[in-house]
């Protein structure tokens, strides 16, 4: 029964898009006897050659025009719901969510658009310009032409600014040649509304605390021939404090602060230093580190620059829900001088999270796993974040041979982090608004597959975490010990592995010590964002430091070189995870390559099996299992008639290569669905073991896989539900190499759906 609503499901995404699109309903069958369809918008220009931009100009005034036609495939499906024939019922309904009721010529919208298209020509040079109107009506359905005329754009003759001898008039005057508005430019409005920003923030960061953009005004004289304007820069007239610049005086911090009882601070506030008070309710985090995260002290003058610096640094601490500013001048100053006062109400300091993520894929497997993560935000009062979790996997494979459960992991970690950087050598402050950390952590993992090993991982990480922009953030870790320790074996594994030198050395006891950095850049600067892009590249090494060391104090030829009685792994690891999207009005694409390489050299011959690559899975390839690909054309059919044979393979890579895309669209409320295509592979770069399972640049195109399928969103924006179900386009077979499973593709069929389909129940999105 779960198996054909799975199909029909399928079947009911593909074929209700294609029946509607192929629909014939007319698009004016449900109107009212007094309405008219508006069905098409455009923009017409009476004198092409006075317009320099035709084709953004054109854009922009269909975006003003109102109301818009209708998408008209969309109205079809609306038509061929029943229209707003009832008003209620399912069929409405359906048609209302995923359709378009009908656009109905407006009068009054119509005239609104004239005018706004008008003052939209003004604000672009094109003084004088009008904007006529034609209407062109069929039956019911009317067609609109807005005709746009003007003799030509105006162009900033001069500008003028203020030449007096006042401190903001100095100001304006010493920045001129930044300025946004040119000599010989088009004149354009929102060229004169960036340059008072601009002056404003200039103003504003050199004491001048009141000042604001209405503190400027422009005015234009186009009384000029030759189509010239002269623009005047004026500042408004001011009796109060606007022009006056201030510097910090004392500042009062209350760190408990309560919303809701706004006046029930303690007014007894205790001196910290450099003109800094601290209510002595202060219980909630520690002075000195508040100290350290304020750039403005007493006597410096105002910057509103600085002031979003304190108030970065306030809020990236993580521990208070609101951070407040407010400036009150001081009457009693000889000088000009305000009172700080900084306004911290505390948010929750201990959290709980968990997850859990379950997925079957082809070949009866079946998986789950659970984590829980304990936070502790505020350690000591000094905002140290102290991470607390715990993980569990466990998977089966159903009429297999083998135990029921044939693998369980555990995992436990623990971190602690320091909003600050903590280092043997002086690190230079700086007035970034991010707050640098300090970063310990620890963690050990067990492992245990039934009927073949018990494995045993820890690892002890010290490092840094800081980022100088919004978009870009490093992650350096200086110091890293990883130990990977084979504690228990069985028999049959331990024939596995005398038939496979590669698996065997995967699996040898080792120490990885070296170094890892990561570089993350991101321009999710705002959810409107037409384009965003997301970049992660990371470098790890293992192994120089304590081979420069073993090569003094050993003697020479005594390999490989160890540290508590294991050897010490050396390789180098490189890998880079590119992203686009694409945001449209509803919907988004995204797209991601994957591409990483590990080279082994001196002491060892083979990467760690957790630092080895592999493709499959929920947040990859989706139509495979994980570590169900590869290496290149290396196929897995067949591969033994004992239960166990196929229980454990050894598809992992030294090379990857993985490309994503996405096309996500919603469908109703908090459900989302996509549509996705997946390829890519790992491959060997020592492929004795392995033949078929190299990488060659001449031949690893032809051992791309592909996959394909749709899935189906739960998105709360914090909270992300996904339900993935997929299938292969080209996969690898025996004896064969790669091929094109187009022809063997059969819905219909349940025995195909349960041999092919692969499903994932997972949380967030895979990328």
């Amino acid at each position: 029964m779960i198996e054909a609503t799975r199909f029909y499901l399928l079947i009911a995404v593909v074929l209700i898009p294609l029946t509607f699109s192929m629909s014939s309903c007319s698009t004016t069958k449900y109107l009212k006897e007094n309405e008219v369809l508006h069905q098409q918008t455009k923009i017409a220009f009476e004198n092409p050659d006075s317009f320099e931009e035709k084709n953004q100009i054109k854009k922009d005034l269909l975006l003003i025009s109102r109301p818009k036609p209708n998408n008209k495939l969309k109205l079809r499906f609306y038509n061929l719901m029943g229209g707003s024939k009832k008003g209620k019922g399912l069929w409405y309904w359906v048609g209302k969510k995923f359709g378009e009721p009908h656009r109905i010529y407006d009068n009054s919208k119509v005239a609104r658009s004239l005018r706004q298209m008008e003052n939209y020509m003004q604000n672009q040079g094109h003084f004088g310009a009008t904007v006529g109107l034609d209407t062109l009506r069929k039956g019911k359905k009317i067609k609109v032409t807005y005709n746009i005329k003007s003799k030509g754009a105006y162009y900033i003759n001069s500008i003028e600014i203020p030449g007096d001898s006042s401190d903001i008039s100095k100001l304006v005057q010493s920045n001129q040649s930044n300025s946004t508005i040119k000599i010989g430019k088009q004149y354009n409005l929102t060229n004169l509304i960036a340059e008072r920003n601009r002056l404003t923030e200039i103003a504003r960061n050199r004491g001048f605390l009141y000042f604001n953009e209405d503190d400027i005004f422009f005015l234009a004289d186009t009384t000029s021939e030759n189509y010239k304007v002269d623009l005047y820069l004026h500042l408004k007239p001011k009796e109060d404090e606007s022009y006056e610049k201030f510097n910090i005086g004392d500042t009062y911090i209350f760190t408990n602060y309560n919303l809701r009882a706004p006046n029930a601070q303690n007014t007894n506030p205790v001196m910290s230093k450099g003109g800094l008070y601290y209510s002595s309710s202060n219980n909630v985090i520690r002075q000195s580190v508040i100290d350290r995260l304020l750039p403005q002290r007493k006597g410096d003058l105002y910057s509103k620059t600085l002031e979003n610096v304190s108030f970065s640094r306030l809020q990236a601490l993580g521990i208070f829900k609101f951070v407040n500013v407010k400036y009150l001048q001081d009457s009693a100053s000889v000088q000009n001088t305000v009172t700080r006062n900084i306004f911290l109400t505390p948010g929750n300091m201990q959290d709980i999270t968990g997850s859990i993520e379950l997925n079957s894929q082809t070949g009866n497997n079946y998986g789950t796993s659970a984590g829980l993560t304990y936070t502790h935000k505020n350690l000591f009062q000094r905002a140290e974040r102290l991470n607390v979790s715990m993980t569990g996997e466990l998977a089966t494979q159903i009429n297999s041979g083998a135990s029921f459960i044939n693998t369980s992991k555990i995992d436990f970690k623990v971190s602690y982090a320091i909003p600050k950087l903590i280092a043997p050598f002086r690190v230079k402050n700086s007035n970034s608004p991010f707050v640098p950390r300090t970063i310990l952590s620890a963690s050990v993992g067990y492992e245990d597959r039934a009927q073949f090993y018990s494995l045993l991982t820890s690892e002890l990480k010290f490092g840094y975490k800081w980022q100088r922009s919004q978009e870009v953030q490093h992650e350096f870790n200086p110091i890293s010990f990883n130990l990977f320790k084979l504690i228990d074996s069985t028999p049959e594994f331990d024939a596995i592995r005398a038939q496979n030198l590669r698996l065997s050395r995967s699996f040898d006891n080792v120490i990885i010590a070296g170094l890892k950095y990561v570089l993350t850049y991101s321009n999710f600067s705002t959810l409107q964002q037409k384009n965003a892009i997301y970049f992660a590249g990371e470098l790890e090494t293992s192994g120089n430091l304590l081979s420069l060391l073993s090569q003094i104090s050993q003697k020479q030829g005594d390999e490989p070189f160890k540290l508590a009685g294991l050897p010490v792994s050396q390789y180098v690891k490189i890998s880079a995870d590119l992203r686009h999207y694409t945001n449209y009005r509803s919907s988004s694409l995204a797209m991601r390559i994957y591409t990483g390489v590990g080279v082994t050299y001196g002491n060892l011959q083979e990467l760690p099996y957790s630092r080895q690559f592999t493709v499959g899975g929920a947040n990859s390839l989706r139509a495979f299992q994980l570590r169900g690909l590869g290496p290149g054309s290396f196929a897995t059919e067949d591969i033994g008639s004992e239960p166990l044979d196929n229980q454990f393979l050894d598809q992992t890579g030294n090379i990857k290569l993985e490309m994503n895309v996405e096309y996500r669209y919603p469908i109703i409320s908090y459900l989302k669905g996509a549509v996705f295509l997946d390829a890519g592979n790992i491959w060997l770069i020592d492929n004795s073991d392995i033949p078929e399972g190299g990488f060659q640049f001449n031949r690893f195109m032809k051992e791309i896989a592909i996959g394909t399928g749709i899935g189906f969103r739960l998105d709360f924006n914090y909270f992300v539900i996904r339900l993935d179900t997929s299938f292969a386009l080209r996969k690898p077979v025996s004896d064969t190499g790669f091929i094109w499973v187009l022809k063997d593709i059969d819905l219909f069929s349940r025995q195909w759906r349960k041999d092919n389909l692969t499903w994932h129940l997972a949380i967030g999105y895979p990328f």
